[in-house]
């Protein structure tokens, strides 16, 4: 940059010197006033200035631009290297339940294990007073291998939280042990294949409730065809133990139904087990 400078300068200079001698020589023949002279090498020195300046310009310029580029580059770098989450499914610590866990593993009595990401195991306290049974797992509980970690599952676990459960005092389980492509709605195949798993949780845990969430899992429980809005809010028998039907967190948060009903049932089956609650307004 300096040595552009210099040369530019040093053209000048000589380009002025040569230019100045000659008006001399002219203006001993014309009688131009001095005066004249030093506006004409005032003008020639902003010309000179004004030159430096534009070069300085399209020198800095490129410059500029790689460093705003440079800038740019490096933040996409950087979000390109930020860690993406990893979930780790939870094992059973129960040995019973663990030993389960593994069989269901292997299992490929259906074929939801070759499109799921993860086994949904079940998760929870085995010993248990309260079990949870939903429908199948979703795509949070997929990428987890948690069940009810969306927006379904925090909607209950805030209802458990308002009357003083935690989730890590109950069990939460569903019916399919891996998501239904697109959550559609579970295949009878796939709910015989699935079902035996369930059952075994149940006779392990031994809950003395449970609650069935949306019309496939009461349905399934109580074995009746009759809808959730018929059969819910009432605690049940069947051959699993006792049951308490109610709606699914999910139409909840559609808008099917007011969430008033569902906290009514949960405190329903948190006093069905010996829990000192009352329904709040």
């Amino acid at each position: 940059m300096d040595n552009i400078k210099k040369l530019i300068q040093q053209q000048f200079t000589d380009e002025h010197v040569s230019s100045i001698n000659t008006t001399q020589d002219n203006n001993q023949n014309t009688d131009q006033p001095v005066s004249s002279i030093n506006k004409d090498n005032k003008e020639n020195h902003q010309d000179l200035a004004s030159s430096e300046k534009n070069i300085e310009e399209e020198v800095k310029t490129p410059m500029d631009n790689q460093k705003t580029s440079s800038t740019k580059d490096t933040k996409v770098k950087e979000k390109m290297q930020e860690p993406a989450l990893i979930f780790i499914p939870p094992v059973p610590t129960d040995p019973q339940l663990l030993e389960l866990y593994n069989t269901c593993l292997t299992c490929k009595a259906c074929e939801l294990c070759d499109s799921a990401l993860n086994l949904v195991f079940g998760d929870g306290n085995p010993n248990a007073q309260l079990m949870v049974i939903g429908e199948a797992p979703g795509a949070d509980e997929d990428e987890q291998g948690r069940p009810f970690v969306g927006r379904a599952g925090q909607l209950l676990i805030k209802l458990l939280n308002k009357y003083g459960v935690q989730r890590e005092e109950i069990f939460i389980a569903n019916i399919l042990k891996h998501r239904p492509p697109n959550n559609r709605n579970p295949l009878s195949s796939e709910i015989s294949a699935c079902t035996p798993f369930l059952r075994k949780q149940i006779e392990i845990i031994q809950p003395k409730l449970l609650i069935t969430l949306g019309n496939f899992s009461s349905q399934y429980i109580l074995e009746t065809k009759t809808g959730i809005t018929k059969i819910r809010g009432v605690v049940q028998e069947s051959s699993y133990g006792m049951v308490m039907p109610t709606l699914h967190p999910s139409a909840i948060i559609r808008g099917a139904y007011p969430v008033d009903l569902l906290e009514k049932d949960v405190v329903t089956a948190l006093q069905y087990i010996g829990y000192d609650v009352k329904l709040e307004d």
